[in-house]
């Protein structure tokens, strides 16, 4: 399943690429996110993992993090594994003013066992939660 979503944020550029890479703003503004620990590699650069937990509805999980690329701001893409799961997410900025970047994000997810059995029903979950998680970073943002 692939899903995009992209927003409008009243921030310079140089800002939001610092926001996006630091594991103690996304505390502040993903929701359901509870840890990150850098496990290995060069911090936020390619080969990186790090160990995230996370709660939501189904529960507490343990994923593993890891940077495939980081060539902001063209691209960062981190893939998650989890139970059930492998996630690609790809983090791009626009400039669009000296004031203003357009914020987007391409989700690829391939779900596994009963996920795959349940694909259906989460996908407007899934899309749901992604434009959410855009507002959300616009919300911390634009009050940095």
């Amino acid at each position: 399943m692939k899903f995009k979503a992209e927003i409008d944020i009243d921030r310079p550029m140089d800002l939001l690429i610092k926001l996006i890479q630091d594991p103690d703003c996304t505390l502040q503004w993903l929701e359901g996110l509870k840890s990150v620990k850098h496990v290995s590699g060069e911090f936020r650069q390619p080969g990186a993992k790090s160990e995230v937990v996370f709660e939501s509805a189904a529960g507490r999980m343990l994923i593993t993090e890891t940077v495939l690329h980081n060539e902001l701001p063209e691209r960062y893409m981190i893939r998650y594994d989890g139970q059930g799961y492998v996630s690609y997410s790809n983090y791009q900025f626009q400039k669009l003013t000296e004031n203003s970047t357009k914020f987007i994000i391409n989700q690829e997810v391939n779900l596994q066992g009963a996920l795959k059995l349940a694909g259906g029903f989460v996908r407007g979950t899934l899309r749901r939660q992604l434009k959410r998680s855009t507002v959300c970073f616009k919300e911390f943002a634009e009050n940095q």
